[in-house]
């Protein structure tokens, strides 16, 4: 009998041991399904890349530059003639990001009506490479207001003839080429194509014909700032004019401001006559050094 009550008690210690296992996998199985449901319901965060940042080469203590046309660049010639330079000590290479007849060699978002002056036969960041490779500084030239493409497409970028009110010309002969360097609209465009520029991982940006226009009958050009202070003095009589000085000035500010954001070097070609400071020349250009 006593027998009988061991057996039946170790009967009940194993049923009771055995749904608590049975529990417990229950449990487990119930835990681990939650984490599959979870991970299959997970979404990662799109956390944005974070820009890598560009490395510029400085100016070197002299420099020894070349200057090459954008087609150049595109071209086979292009590695050939930078292992001849380099042979030659060449530290830094200037090149067309923009040229006088208003095209733009590299890509940049630009209106319908404009997208014929585009041909992005340039790709700023693997020249760069390139020329980084040979220890080179990398140089993007663009070209400011003598710009025949935008001159002849739309003549309310030019300034105007006083005589007649039309778009102003240098000579009846040639096409227009010079844009009016006060127009908002035209510096506008240039700025934004110096943005685009800055931030390809250039070294330095070089503004060329960054001026007034010299030759034809300057008398007879009125800019568009010549127009406006006019109207303002209308409103107030201690306003004080500005020169063409003054707008070369204000819009090298602009750019600069540009530059030093993605900490690029600015430089600017300036007209030959203008180094003798003759007043006229300065006068006329806006190119006062």
């Amino acid at each position: 009998m006593l027998h009988k009550k061991y057996f039946i008690i170790l009967l009940l210690i194993i049923v009771v041991l055995s749904c608590r296992k049975n529990i417990k996998s229950q449990n487990n199985t119930i835990h681990s399904n939650n984490i599959v449901k979870a991970k299959e319901n997970h979404v990662p965060e799109n956390k944005p890349e974070k820009e890598k940042p560009v490395s510029h080469i400085s100016p070197y203590s002299f420099t020894k530059g070349i200057y090459l046309n954008a087609y150049t660049v595109a071209s086979k010639k292009f590695l050939p003639i930078l292992d001849s330079a380099a042979a030659a000590g060449i530290n830094t290479v200037v090149f067309d990001l923009k040229n006088m007849n208003g095209h733009i060699f590299f890509k940049v978002p630009l209106k319908q009506e404009k997208k014929g002056r585009l041909k992005p036969i340039v790709d700023i960041s693997s020249v760069v490479n390139i020329l980084h490779e040979r220890k080179m500084r990398a140089v993007g030239r663009i070209v400011m207001f003598h710009d025949q493409f935008s001159a002849e497409q739309d003549s309310t970028l030019r300034p105007k003839n006083k005589q007649t009110k039309e778009a102003w010309k240098e000579s009846k002969r040639r096409k227009a080429s010079w844009l009016d360097p006060s127009q908002p609209r035209v510096q506008k465009e240039l700025i934004n194509i110096i943005e685009d520029a800055a931030k390809s991982g250039i070294d330095e940006i070089q503004l060329d014909y960054i001026r007034f226009p010299t030759q034809g009958n300057l008398k007879n050009a009125e800019f568009y700032y010549e127009r406006e202070d006019s109207l303002i003095a209308l409103r107030d009589s201690t306003y004080e004019f500005r020169n063409k000085t003054d707008i070369i000035e204000n819009f090298v500010k602009k750019v600069k401001k540009i530059c030093s954001k993605h900490n690029i070097m600015l430089t600017g070609d300036i007209f030959a006559i203008v180094a003798w400071q003759r007043e006229a020349d300065v006068k006329n250009t806006g190119q006062d050094i």
